[in-house]
């Protein structure tokens, strides 16, 4: 068992649209996360902006593999945004360079507020290894056989008198 790190960059073929609901797209990324945002996937990056009836940008990222976790990401663009991993909210100011954000151990994050637009790249997860079969059967048999030694075992109590 060993555990995975992997980087998803937005490369065309690496992820799916899964749904379209009043401006806010949902995207799976190669099974293994999930991606909405009022914006699209294009050009190796995720992209979300302020929406075009003028209300505030939106950009979230969740797992879905609930053990996995997000490490770091890359975000570029204009305007602010509030960042939002876990239940701690810091407002960030984008620039026109990615900005690697990392350090982070959470099961998602979100962008509330974007007043311009944002780019997001290089999103890094750390998956967890899961055990492989021949594990599970080991483990199943080892149970087994503590059982049957228990069960096997003859309980006689014995009074000692003086």
């Amino acid at each position: 068992m060993k555990a995975e790190v992997f980087t998803l960059t937005f490369e065309p073929g690496t992820f799916q649209l899964d749904n379209i609901s009043d401006g806010f797209a949902i995207y799976d990324l190669e099974h293994r996360a999930n991606i909405g945002l009022t914006g699209s996937i294009g050009n190796g990056v995720a992209h979300a902006s302020t929406k075009a009836d003028g209300s505030l940008g939106e950009l979230s990222v969740g797992q879905l593999n609930p053990i996995a976790q997000i490490l770091s990401f890359d975000l570029r663009g204009t305007g602010t945004a509030q960042l939002q991993i876990g239940n701690t909210f810091q407002n960030i100011t984008l620039t026109s360079d990615f900005v690697s954000y990392g350090g982070y151990s959470g099961g998602s994050f979100a962008l509330h507020a974007i007043t311009g637009s944002v780019d997001l790249d290089n999103l890094t997860i750390d998956e967890p290894p899961v055990p492989e079969p021949a594990t599970w059967t080991m483990m199943i048999a080892g149970f087994g056989m503590a059982g049957a030694a228990l069960r096997r075992r003859s309980s006689t109590v014995r009074l000692a008198l003086r």
